[in-house]
């Protein structure tokens, strides 16, 4: 069983990034014995904390735990996390359909033939000085 839960952290302060990383350290800091904690990028400003347990309720907890903790750090720093999607057991099918609509975003944001890759105004084109 994992328990996880989405938050997305923002900030326009110079110092967020660290603030950021002192938020993944005190979130994985929740971590029990049983239970270890982990928080992951998934793509700015989104970010996972996940755990794998057999006790459902005890990952549950520290899920929850873990977000308000970093939710406090954030905050401390003038920063703001919004819990996208709250702490919930997942399995297996959840994480390969989540997979998919990864690769499917992805797969939609690459570049396909036609799109300006930027360089293309120029050729040709020349300027002398004199």
């Amino acid at each position: 069983m994992e328990p996880h839960s989405y938050i997305s952290q923002m900030s326009h302060s110079f110092f967020f990034p660290q603030a950021i990383k002192d938020a993944m350290r005190s979130a994985e800091a929740c971590s029990t014995e049983e239970t270890k904690i982990e928080m992951k990028l998934i793509a700015a400003p989104l970010y996972t904390l996940t755990t794998s347990t057999l006790n459902k309720a005890e990952g549950l907890a520290v899920v929850e735990k873990a977000v308000e903790t970093a939710r406090t750090v954030v905050e401390a720093k003038r920063g703001k996390l919004v819990v996208k999607e709250a702490p919930k057991v997942v399995t297996a099918e959840d994480d390969r359909l989540m997979a998919e609509k990864m690769a499917e975003l992805e797969a939609a944001n690459a570049e396909v033939d036609g799109d300006d890759s930027g360089s293309s105004d120029d050729e040709g084109m020349s300027y002398e000085e004199g």
